[in-house]
């Protein structure tokens, strides 16, 4: 049985990442429904809240890899602010706890 390759493995959507938009928008309203802004915010930073796409990084290796990622793509840049939220909370957590080292690590991924 041979059928014409359509591009699509069952892993990868036809942008080249297993992840869509839409079950990364499920997934969120999921953990924010549980209240849980350790994994809310944990998501916002590994996807690339906060993430700079600035002509004048162009040579900085980890910037181009992100640029070039599809990765990249999957937060919507008008959330930018809900994403900062989550991170913003996660921060007055970890405040809290006395973790003030991983929170300003945290706070390198706010897009403002």
């Amino acid at each position: 049985l041979s059928t014409p390759y359509d591009g699509f493995d069952g892993w990868h959507n036809l942008n080249g990442c297993a992840l869509g938009r839409e079950l990364l928008s499920n997934i969120l309203r999921y953990y924010e429904f549980n209240g849980d802004v350790q994994m809310l915010a944990t998501i916002a930073s590994v996807l690339g809240a906060g993430c700079t796409f600035d002509e004048d990084q162009k040579d900085d290796v980890s910037t181009s890899d992100i640029r070039s990622s599809p990765i990249s793509d999957m937060l919507l840049p008008a959330e930018s602010r809900r994403y900062d939220q989550y991170i913003h909370m996660y921060g007055m957590l970890l405040y809290s706890w006395g973790k003030l080292t991983t929170r300003v690590e945290l706070n390198k991924h706010l897009s403002s």
